[in-house]
Order: structure tokens, then C-alpha cells, then sequence
């Protein structure tokens, strides 16, 4: 639909389904055939990014082509002659392009975190298969079809075309007046552009990052509506409790049982623990006899007996009842000095669960004083595990393991691993696309700015996603994929059309000068990245139709940011700061321009010009 109303030609809409169709089948076998040889895992969440990324990348491809087509069809009779020269011109674009977004997803390979690793194969897999399809199929297609493709609107040769665009193109429609006044206004355009992106980045400030699972399912869920009825009727931490486990080598727990609640105290100690029950307090409450009687009591029991409880052939009394009219036989009340074997029977029964049959691994549960997915609880971990490690100093467990599992340790590991994973991730994607714009532009300087371009409007495009999902719609927050997910795909396809554009300068530089080159290219194909910035765009929301708040997220975030540099980025930033370096554009290397006497030949074409009034 998309490109029925920007091209309003209806085989050349065809073109890059068709192409994308092949391509998803090819791709699909393909990774069937690696996760069949164990290569790599592939995720459902993988295969609805890598189908929305496939037909995104492949309209994207099937655009620069058809319109450098277009140009050159008008320039060149012969429909073959005219393809050679547009896949000449934008050829090695799309090949630089689809080699920093491969590059980008393959870093994900050195990932930790098995959700970013397993999404990197499929997705570069996907990109270089389209990326073959579009250096051939996409070319044989467009030539069987020739000037055809574009009825009804079909390009005429037109051989005096050649000449007035070897003069200077009159530059008309919305992006030729964006390319006249940022050449006439090149600081103000620089300024403006950076100033709105930074405004946007502002979005980010006092979002949280969101873990919690259970919150991410956007359509009525069973298990979101029990979880909401037991925040609202009971205590935060009793949603998912969590466990310490400690392993003791070599100890018996029930003879140091003073120590082993001196580990309990200090777990309770911790801010943001409600209660904890273990081995010395079964029930979460201070032991109701001293423990040096409880440890006699135990010792006293009969092993036959306590092997029976442990095995479940024996019932142990209830301590509880004590005292009460029904209590069991020799059942004394706590403040008996004569307490009878049962109620130690009982006490011990209680603590079967935190004890395991090995007598050297115990277990903690951990109630947290806030919901146990919240930020606040992820931060209680550390201090926990700290606790532990100071309640064994000094004790009879030197060398204990210590670990802790259950949600929130989970989450926690999960955001550590995560925040580890971009911290490698993030430097190692703006290294690589820095050399693939280094190698394509041959220039140190150019890649400096065209990355800090892509970096800022990274920013400004989740801070604007930020403030719609945390202030607008009244979310939890941010989901703690989306950071990374929108930063490898709005760094490398960002990276597409700045390949796209700063070709077409260098093209332009060499026949018109920096001044007029960099207005012709951004005029010829500000429209082009426009028409594949909207369709990439567009094929990303389509991930908001999938009930799950990670993908919704990812896909309004990727959307905006391809707009925002569709639009800011690509017509004003780059363009300006460009303008504003001049020959430092291509530092070390030259571009060698025209003499200044055969730029700007004619008065009477609208452009801005060094030498034309």
C-alpha cells in the first residue's frame, strides 16, 4: 500500500513482495537447517523481527534502485545500458549498507545474555540473503520489466536531460528547498536539527527500566489478572518470594544453630526484606526457646524417628497446640522447662523443608518488602548476598557456597548481564560501522560525525518512545531489551542511508563541487530515503499489533527513530555539517571538484552556488 501511494506504480510494488517472498522462504530453510545442526538456538521473538527487518530491508533495496532506474532511463534509451549505470551508482551503497547491518547483528554473537545472542545470526542471515537478492534478482526482475514497471507514470528518454543535469538540475519539491536553505543556512541547520534531537533525548530522564515478565503481555492474560488481584490483596513480596541456599561442607547444621541464625538476622537486616524464614525460624518469627535448648531438644531425638519424618512415614505433632484443650499427648507449653521429646519432634518437622536430607544444604526464603520485579528489588540482591558472606565469617561454614535463585535473582543476573552485554555490544557496533564508512568515504573525519549523527538521534528517538510508553501511556517503564534492540538497528540502518546520501556527495562533489554536489544529492535522493524511511518505518509498527510490550516497544522506538533520521537527520544534520567542514569532509584523502568556472552555469535554475548569484 505503502508504495502504491508514493510510486502509484503497481508492478514496481510487486517487485520487492516478490523479491522478499523468495527471500523469506530461502532464509527460513536456512535457519531451520542451522537450529536442526545445533548452530544456534532461534527464538519466536527472532523470527517476527528478522520477517518485519526482511521485507523493510528488501523495499528499502528495490527503492534506491528503481528510482537510480529512473534516472538513468531518462538519460539512456537502451533500458539495459540504464540498469548497468544504476546498479553501477547504488550498488556498492547497498552492499556497505547491508554489510554494517550484519556487521551490527553479528556482534550480538559475543553476547551473554541468550536473547540478544540467538537474535543475531537469524537476523544477519536474513540481511544477507536479501542483500544477493537485491545485487540480482531485484536487477533481472526490473530489466525484464523495463520502462513498464513504472506505469503508468513511465520515464520517457529524454536526450537533452543529460546535458542540463551535466549543468545543474533545477532543483524543485519539498527536498529541493530543504537542500537550498540548509546550503544557505548550513550553521542554522546544524544548530536546529541538533537542538530538537537533543530535546527529544531529554525523554530519557527518570525512565525505569522495566523486568517484569508477567506486566509484558498487553491483551488480557490469566496469569497478569491473578498477579494484579495478589498486589492488591497482599504483601508485594509475597508475589515471588526468593531462596538463599547455602551449601555447607563438612557441617551439621542442627549443632550450630546459633550461627546459622545469625545468618538469618543478617539477611533480615537488610533494607527492603520483610521476613525470612529458615532453618532456626521456620515461620519467619524469632525462635520461641533459646536455641542453645532447641539444639539439645534435636540432639535428644531418636534417629529412626527423624528418618521417618524425613522419609514421610511418620507424622510429627503439631507445636502449635500446645497448651491448647486438644493438644497431643506430653505436649508441654513453651514455658515448661520439662518440654517432652514431641514438641522438639514438632519444631523439628517444621524445619524438614529448609534443611535438605544431606545435612549440609540449607535454604532461605526471602520475602521482599516491595513487588519482587521492581527495580527496588533487583537492587536488594547484591546487599542480600552480601549479608550471607558477612554471616559466615567467623562460623563453623568456612568455605560454604552461597547462592541465590528465584525471580528476582534471576532478573537481577538477567539486568547485569544485560547492562555487560551493551557495555561490549555499544563500542564494538560504532567501531565497525566507522570502518566500513572510512573504507566507503575514504575519510577519518566523516565517519567522527555521521556516527555522532546516528548516536544522537538513537537518544532522541527512545527518549521520545520513552515519554510516550512511561508518561503518555502510563506503563511501567522502558523494557530493558529495547535500549540495545533500537540501538543496533537505528545505528546500522541509519548507517544505510548515510552510506546512501554521502555516496551520492562524493558522486555530485566530483562533477559540481562540494556547494552544488551536496544540494543535487540531497535533492535526488531525499525523496528516495524518504519513500524507504516511511516503508521501514512502517513495516516496524506492524510489530505493535503483537500482544507482547517488548516487541511494541522496539517497533514504536525503531519507527520514530527511521523517521527522525529520515527527516532531521539525513535533510539538515548531516547535510549542514558537511557544508560546514568542507574539504575536511574527506581528510586524508581528495576529492578532486570541477574547475570553479564550469560550476553554475545558468541564472536561471534555482540553486545555491558559489559562483551564481
Amino acid at each position: 500500500l505503502l508504495l502504491l501511494i508514493m510510486y502509484r506504480a503497481p508492478l514496481l510494488a510487486l517487485v520487492p513482495l516478490v523479491a522478499v517472498g523468495w527471500a523469506l522462504q530461502i532464509v527460513n530453510a536456512l535457519i531451520a537447517f542451522a537450529a536442526q545442526g545445533g548452530l544456534f538456538a532461534v527464538s519466536q521473538q527472532a523470527t517476527a523481527i528478522m520477517t518485519v527487518l526482511l521485507f523493510g530491508a528488501g523495499t528499502d533495496y528495490t527503492i534506491f534502485i528503481a528510482a537510480r532506474y529512473r534516472e538513468e532511463l531518462q538519460r539512456t534509451a537502451d533500458r539495459h545500458v540504464a540498469l548497468q549505470q544504476a546498479m553501477r551508482g547504488v550498488g556498492e551503497a547497498i552492499t556497505s549498507s547491508a554489510a554494517t547491518v550484519i556487521l551490527s547483528l553479528l556482534t550480538l554473537l559475543v553476547t551473554t545474555l541468550g536473547l540478544y545472542r540467538t537474535l543475531g545470526p537469524v537476523l544477519a542471515i536474513a540481511i544477507g540473503v536479501m542483500l544477493l537478492a537485491g545485487l540480482t534478482l531485484v536487477p533481472a526482475l526490473l530489466s525484464v520489466l523495463g520502462r513498464a514497471a513504472f506505469w503508468p507514470f513511465i520515464p520517457k528518454f529524454d536526450p537533452a536531460r543529460a546535458q542540463r543535469d551535466e549543468i545543474v538540475p533545477r532543483l524543485t519539491g519539498f527536498w529541493g528547498r530543504i537542500a537550498a536553505f540548509t546550503a544557505r543556512r548550513s550553521g542554522t541547520a546544524v544548530a536546529l536539527s541538533a537542538l530538537v534531537l537533543a530535546v527529544l533525548a531529554i525523554g530519557n530522564a527518570g525512565t525505569p527500566e522495566v523486568f517484569n515478565f508477567l506486566t509484558g503481555f498487553r491483551s488480557p492474560t490469566d496469569s497478569r489478572a491473578g498477579y494484579d488481584i495478589l498486589a492488591q490483596h497482599f504483601q508485594p513480596g509475597t508475589l515471588a518470594p526468593f531462596t538463599v541456599v547455602i551449601h555447607l561442607p563438612g557441617a551439621a547444621p542442627y549443632q550450630h544453630l546459633a550461627e546459622i541464625d545469625q545468618i538469618t538476622q543478617r539477611i533480615a537486616a537488610v533494607p527492603n526484606v520483610a521476613q525470612v524464614s529458615g532453618p532456626t525460624r521456620p515461620d519467619g518469627n524469632a525462635p520461641i526457646l533459646p536455641l542453645t535448648q532447641i539444639q539439645a531438644g534435636y540432639a535428644a531425638l531418636p534417629a529412626t524417628v527423624i528418618a521417618g519424618l524425613r522419609s514421610g512415614s511418620a507424622t510429627a505433632p503439631n507445636t502449635a497446640a500446645c497448651g491448647a484443650p486438644d493438644s497431643p499427648p506430653n505436649c508441654k507449653p513453651t514455658g515448661d522447662p520439662t518440654i517432652s521429646p514431641a514438641f522438639y519432634l514438632g519444631l523439628y518437622a517444621q524445619t524438614i523443608r529448609f534443611v535438605a536430607d544431606d545435612g549440609a544444604t540449607l535454604q532461605f526464603s526471602v520475602t521482599l518488602g516491595s513487588d519482587p520485579y521492581g527495580v527496588a528489588a533487583l537492587d536488594t540482591m547484591q546487599p542480600v548476598r552480601d549479608a550471607v558472606q558477612r554471616g559466615l565469617v567467623g562460623t563453623s561454614f568456612a568455605g560454604a557456597t552461597v547462592g541465590l535463585t528465584g525471580v528476582t535473582p534471576q532478573l537481577a543476573d538477567t539486568r547485569a548481564v544485560s547492562d555487560h552485554d551493551k557495555a561490549i555490544v555499544v563500542p564494538l557496533v560504532l567501531v565497525l560501522i566507522a570502518i566500513i564508512l572510512g573504507l566507503l568515504l575514504r575519510s577519518f573525519i566523516a565517519p567522527l560525525y555521521l556516527l555522532a549523527a546516528v548516536t544522537i538521534n538513537y537518544f532522541a528517538a527512545l527518549g521520545l518512545s520513552s515519554f510516550i510508553f512511561y508518561r503518555w501511556q502510563h506503563d511501567d517503564g522502558l523494557s530493558y531489551a529495547t535500549p540495545l534492540y533500537t540501538f543496533i538497528f537505528l545505528v546500522a540502518l541509519g548507517a544505510d542511508y548515510t552510506i546512501f546520501l554521502m555516496a551520492r556527495v562524493r558522486e555530485e562533489t566530483r562533477r559540481r563541487g562540494l556547494l552544488e554536489g551536496t544540494q543535487v544529492a540531497l535533492s535526488r535522493t531525499g525523496g528516495v530515503i524518504t519513500s524507504a524511511g516511511v516503508i521501514l518505518a512502517g513495516t516496524f509498527m506492524v510489530l505493535t499489533l503483537l500482544p507482547l510490550r517488548d516487541l511494541y516497544q522496539f517497533g514504536i522506538a525503531v519507527a520514530v527513530g527511521i523517521l527522525l533520521d529520515t527527516f532531521v537527520v539525513r535533510g539538515l544534520l548531516v547535510p549542514g555539517v558537511v557544508l560546514l567542514l568542507g574539504r575536511w569532509n574527506w581528510w586524508p584523502s581528495t576529492v578532486t571538484e570541477p574547475p570553479e568556472q564550469n560550476m553554475g552555469k545558468t541564472e536561471e535554475i534555482p540553486i545555491i552556488s558559489t559562483t551564481t548569484p
